[in-house]
């Protein structure tokens, strides 16, 4: 299995290691961050705090006098992010509207919806289109099962979301492919930055420039598996703007470590900075420099965790076009949980 712990070691151990909220003493549970208790399954009964899902889930622990199994969720915009944590149980879901997408992180896993099964066998994760599966979560290895569960409309997937589904409502990523491992972090570095918010919800702009990295994200990973190259991405087609902000992404996505300013973007779009800005606003719900920001605290990170990248924290900085390395650090402790240098030195054990 793809050691996923080593890329977000915070906020399973400010969520995992939360024993009085695993034993079913910290209710409501307050806090990491944005998180909040949903609910709680254990021999004296459950305690339901908010739905899961917007449909039906019925969910039953394996042994019934030890068993217990806890979910915890933090908002991000439009989008939830779920933990959950289990010693084994069966659950059986029926979710009409939001697709959702799990990266399981130690445990066993199998679903099971009207027309395929799966079972994990070392994924960086696994889709979920709308309609009733099943699923059977379960400890391995001496350790519970523990997930992250990404949940977020379906307009934001589009035609993706109905190719997936009429291809059978599954799809698993291939840990050879280095985009679909980037994926599985990218939900941890999320749920990361919510441990660490004060808030009980993510600013809108921070949660604009999550949903637009997330989704872009995921289109790429499903385009990238056969028979989804033709889909095309949910967007109005004639929406003021949408074209800028291509080129913009586009721009970012290919000279990050060159870009010094907003207004290098605007001159490469072939519009003013403000004309840059509206469009962003009104397309991504967020302004150029967070999304370009938010490119490069990823590629740092990314970098970081990469045996095979740079050496040190300067060269990736360099690498990533970050002048100021002192506000860097600060700024990615504040949404990763550590310094640079702490992810650094797990990537090469020291």
């Amino acid at each position: 299995m793809l050691d996923l712990k080593l890329n977000a070691p915070n906020v399973l151990k400010r969520l995992a290691v939360n024993e009085d909220s695993w034993n079913g003493v910290d209710f409501p549970f307050q806090g990491r961050g944005a998180y909040r208790m949903s609910s709680y399954y254990s021999s004296q009964g459950k305690k339901l705090f908010r739905r899961q899902f917007t449909s039906s889930a019925k969910l039953e622990l394996h042994d019934q006098k030890t068993g217990k199994a806890a979910v915890a969720i933090a908002d991000a915009g439009s989008m939830s992010l779920a933990y959950i944590r289990t010693t084994g149980h069966n659950v059986s879901v029926t979710e009409t509207q939001r697709p959702t997408l799990l990266v399981l992180v130690s445990g066993g896993l199998l679903i099971r919806n009207e027309f395929l099964s799966f079972e994990h066998r070392g994924e960086p994760w696994v889709m979920m289109g709308r309609g009733s599966r099943e699923t059977r979560a379960f400890s391995a290895n001496g350790a519970d099962c523990e997930a992250f569960v990404l949940s977020l409309p379906a307009r934001l997937l589009g035609n993706r979301l109905k190719s997936l589904e009429r291809l059978g409502g599954l799809m698993a990523g291939d840990v050879y492919l280095e985009e679909h491992v980037q994926l599985a972090r990218l939900i941890l570095a999320l749920a990361t930055q919510l441990t660490q918010i004060r808030e009980a919800e993510m600013i809108t702009d921070e949660a604009a420039s999550w949903t637009t990295i997330l989704t872009n994200q995921i289109e790429r990973c499903v385009d990238s598996i056969s028979g989804f190259k033709t889909a095309k991405a949910f967007e109005n087609e004639n929406m003021p703007g949408l074209g800028h902000v291509r080129q913009a992404e586009k721009f970012i996505a290919e000279q990050l470590q060159y870009i010094s300013s907003i207004t290098e973007i605007a001159s490469h779009v072939g519009v003013s900075e403000r004309t840059l800005q509206n469009a962003f606003r009104r397309v991504r719900g967020a302004s150029p420099k967070l999304i370009l920001n938010q490119s490069r605290l990823l590629r740092a990170r990314d970098q970081l965790l990469n045996p095979d990248g740079p050496a040190t924290v300067s060269a990736i900085c360099n690498l990533c076009g970050i002048a100021h390395h002192g506000r860097f650090s600060k700024e990615y402790k504040k949404v990763f949980g550590e310094s640079p240098v702490a992810t650094l030195n797990a990537r090469s054990g020291r």
